[in-house]
């Protein structure tokens, strides 16, 4: 322990001496003392010192430029993971010729997740039961003995061995075929599928799963690290399936968005209107999803839609290589339908939880003065109380 501390305390001068050569005008004396003033205290010398105007050119220069580059990194960080094909980008670009309105729903439906199916519901069910059976974060987060990596991948596919166990009971037939070789490579698409619904069901009802789905944080988290993945060899980590990612494979999917009436059959029903008022809007948004539904889908093709569980992913590559040579298909209406119903879900959302903000921030306008102080109406809290 004491060679814990003598070894923090050189890391400590050693950062301190570092963070002090950066500074060239300033003095060791000096450097000690900046270092516990506030940011008023900060503020109010910085406006003491300012007095021929040197800091307007000292932040145009070298912070502004410095700021800018660092959230331009962030948001390409944040958005690294949106690629687009060539085709998606000739679509796009045709799309920004058009009005503003088709640029939003463009836009927006490449993050809109879509709504989950009831084979996809099915696969929660399991997964949330895994979860909850699962000690993963009890075996994890405590001191041990040993390499933790290879614990951390016995825990991991024991997590994944307890998920196939559930789908055989489900299932008999599906489970016998995804445990035939008793080998998680080939199974990882499958198990990353799985994974997915979870996050997406997650997004979609920020409600639900409150216990479990912080351990599958953490589950996540730890396949995604570079000793661990070495060890385990197959990625549990998948993108979120979006509106887009159904739409672009489809030879019609951008021309829906394209409609007219996907503004009437998204719309958010308001509520607070009349009763007659309430049942006009869902006669109108119901026969504007009917109405795109018949416009936009084959008829000839009466198969109804069903969920690809990848279970032999990596089997019948040739079968996947001649399936990309064909044509795209059209929309079936089950497809429109939900496409649809994501986006009227993502209206749902923004209403319920940006309209109560906008109350408040209105409420504090109109009745409270900022410069008028009155204990009557503070939230500070004092020793424990009030607040």
């Amino acid at each position: 322990e004491k060679e814990d501390l003598a070894d923090a305390k050189d890391d400590e001068d050693s950062l301190t001496e570092n963070n002090q050569k950066a500074f060239e005008n300033i003095s060791k004396k000096n450097y000690e003392v900046l270092k516990f003033l506030n940011k008023d205290e900060l503020f109010l010398l910085i406006d003491k010192l300012n007095k021929d105007d040197k800091l307007t050119k000292i932040i145009e220069d070298d912070i502004k430029q410095e700021t800018h580059d660092s959230l331009k990194k962030y948001e390409d960080e944040q958005y690294d993971t949106i690629k687009l094909d060539k085709n998606d980008e000739e679509n796009v670009e045709e799309n920004e010729e058009g009005d503003e309105e088709e640029n939003d729903y463009m836009r927006l439906c490449k993050y809109i997740p879509l709504r989950l199916t009831y084979d996809e519901r099915l696969y929660l069910r399991l997964l949330e039961s895994t979860l909850e059976v699962s000690e993963y974060t009890d075996k994890i987060d405590i001191y041990h003995s040993g390499n933790k990596s290879r614990k951390i991948v016995r825990e991991i596919k024991t997590l994944c061995s307890i998920l196939s166990g559930l789908i055989i009971a489900n299932n008999y037939e599906n489970g016998q075929k995804l445990i035939r070789d008793r080998d998680f490579l080939k199974n990882s698409s499958f198990f990353s599928f799985v994974f997915e619904i979870g996050r997406r069901y997650k997004i979609l009802n920020p409600d639900r799963m409150r216990s479990s789905y912080g351990k599958l944080m953490y589950f996540l988290m730890d396949t995604r690290r570079e000793d661990i993945y070495e060890l385990l060899s197959f990625d549990c980590v998948s993108p979120i399936k979006t509106v887009y990612d159904l739409l672009k494979n489809k030879k019609n999917g951008f021309q829906l968005l394209k409609d007219d009436l996907i503004k009437k059959a998204t719309m958010e029903i308001n509520a607070k209107g009349s009763r007659n008022e309430i049942q006009k809007q869902i006669k109108q948004k119901e026969e504007a999803i009917k109405y795109l539904s018949r416009k936009y889908s084959n008829n000839s093709n009466k198969n109804i839609f069903r969920i690809n569980i990848p279970i032999f992913s990596n089997q019948n590559l040739d079968e996947n290589d001649t399936n990309e040579n064909q044509e795209l298909e059209f929309l079936s209406s089950e497809e429109i339908e939900r496409c649809l119903y994501s986006l009227c879900d993502y209206n749902t959302h923004i209403k319920m939880f940006c309209e109560p903000c906008e109350i408040m921030i209105d409420y504090l306008k109109t009745y409270y003065d900022p410069h008028n102080k009155d204990p009557c109406y503070s939230l500070s809290i004092e020793a424990g109380r009030h607040g």
